[in-house]
């Protein structure tokens, strides 16, 4: 287990399946009972690109984390943005990506970013693949419970370069279609700072 999740507060998380009816299942969650939060959003599909990742360093998550990970990870598109704090992140890849702990269910897992991930997706990790553990498809709503410590309040800024970027119903094109991918695309984000850092 990572460290300090034995010792935390019990609270309640829950998964949102589209084809059936809420179910709470209690989860332990890091940090104090006045610091507990959730942050919500639709389970969707990825581009593969963290199966790669995560096998490249599974040694190094492996310490990082206390877990044998599940080389994949679970895409989740967000109902709100959110920026997590860099300081208190695992970070690995040379300080390129990092880990937060979290919980869906009654699942310990990471959420999973990367510096520039947009402020409205995230992706999950686990020892377990979560799509059949839970049950999960895409479409799903999920809940996912974090200390609330581990969020940070994103500048007035850095809101308007999301919007402008990935607002208007263009937030399903990050995992979807050659939007995120162009060069001009990826030239503006770069140098406007879209995303986490």
């Amino acid at each position: 287990m990572g460290k300090g999740f034995e010792k935390r507060p019990q609270a309640t998380a829950v998964v949102e399946e589209a084809s059936s009816p809420l179910f709470e299942v209690t989860a332990c969650l890091h940090g104090y009972p006045d610091m507990n939060a959730e942050i919500s959003g639709t389970v969707c599909s990825g581009r593969g690109r963290a199966c790669d990742d995560i096998s490249a360093s599974m040694q190094e998550l492996g310490s990082l984390t206390g877990l044998a990970l599940f080389p994949g990870s679970l895409n989740v598109l967000l109902n709100r943005e959110v920026s997590f704090n860099a300081c208190h992140a695992r970070s690995f890849d040379n300080g390129k990506r990092y880990l937060w702990e979290a919980a869906v269910g009654m699942h310990k897992v990471w959420l999973y970013r990367w510096i520039g991930a947009p402020f409205h997706i995230v992706e999950i990790l686990s020892e377990n693949k979560l799509r059949d553990a839970l049950g999960l498809v895409d479409g799903d709503k999920i809940i996912i419970s974090v200390w609330k410590g581990s969020m940070e309040k994103i500048p007035m800024n850095r809101r308007l370069v999301s919007f402008l970027l990935w607002g208007l119903g263009r937030r399903h094109l990050y995992y979807h279609g050659p939007y995120a991918d162009s060069h001009k695309m990826k030239a503006m984000r770069m140098r406007l700072r879209d995303g986490q850092r």
